[in-house]
């Protein structure tokens, strides 16, 4: 059971890589990788290398185990990547072309300020996607380097305080107002 989990898992990180490409290179340039295929899939950041480790352990590799879970969690764990990996889909659907890449810290010539859909409810969705995926990962990886999670929601949480640094530059009151009304990560609460 745990074989199956992972793989759906490895899938689960496949297809949101998938759909980050399509949507930023188009259909014809998606598979285009350039001379160094893992640098452009992979970029520079936190979350990238946080990934790789997560997707090394899910094929195999073993760094610090604990206990495999019972297969009542094992699938919890799936459900937790399954629903992060929806709101990153979501969340990167209603930015349209408003977004950019986080590590570019740049806004398009005439950007909008994306207020609707899940972003009416959290400022920030694809980090909130990503890290419950990649928690949901490292449970089922059964590594206590699970312990290092906090370290990436917290540069998680940096890096979406840049970008809100960035936006109140370029909206003003518009994204005070946003920011009044929102929470940063769970609607309500944070």
């Amino acid at each position: 059971m745990n074989l199956f989990f992972r793989i759906v898992t490895i899938t689960l990180f496949i297809i949101l890589h998938s759909y980050w490409r399509l949507k930023d290179k188009g259909i014809e340039k998606a598979f285009d990788f350039g001379k160094n295929p893992l640098q452009s899939i992979f970029h520079k950041s936190a979350l990238s290398y946080a990934q790789v480790i997560v997707l090394l352990q899910l094929i195999g590799l073993t760094i610090f185990p604990f206990p495999s879970l019972p297969p009542v969690l094992q699938l919890v764990t799936i459900l937790v990547s399954v629903t992060g990996l929806t709101i990153c889909i979501v969340a990167r659907q209603a930015l349209g072309n408003n977004w950019t890449n986080a590590k570019d810290y740049q806004l398009h010539k005439n950007p909008q300020l994306v207020t609707n859909g899940v972003y009416t409810h959290i400022r920030h969705p694809i980090y909130l996607g990503v890290n419950l995926m990649l928690t949901g990962a490292k449970l089922l990886a059964h590594s206590y380097l699970i312990l290092l999670l906090p370290f990436i929601y917290l540069w998680t949480y940096s890096q979406a305080k840049k970008e809100e640094q960035l936006l109140l530059t370029r909206f003003g009151k518009e994204y005070e107002n946003y920011l009044a009304k929102t929470k940063m990560f769970l609607p309500y609460i944070f």
